[in-house]
């Protein structure tokens, strides 16, 4: 049986849970951007703006 190091368990889903919270997928981009074209509400309109303006800056600034 192949034996796996547990700090190799640990850096693997440290990489992966940084990765999930930069990088939406683009199924999550397009049901946010049409989410931004159906709200009615301006305030709520915003708030979904925001959210798309702060994974684009996610991604492009890995943060």
């Amino acid at each position: 049986m192949r034996e796996i190091h547990v700090d190799d368990i640990v850096d693997a889903v440290q990489y992966l849970a940084i990765k999930a919270n930069i990088e939406l997928g683009d199924d999550m981009l397009d049901a946010l951007q049409d989410a931004v074209n159906k709200e009615e509400s301006p305030a709520g309109r915003d708030a979904l703006k925001n959210l798309l303006e702060n994974a684009k800056i996610a991604r492009e600034d890995s943060i």
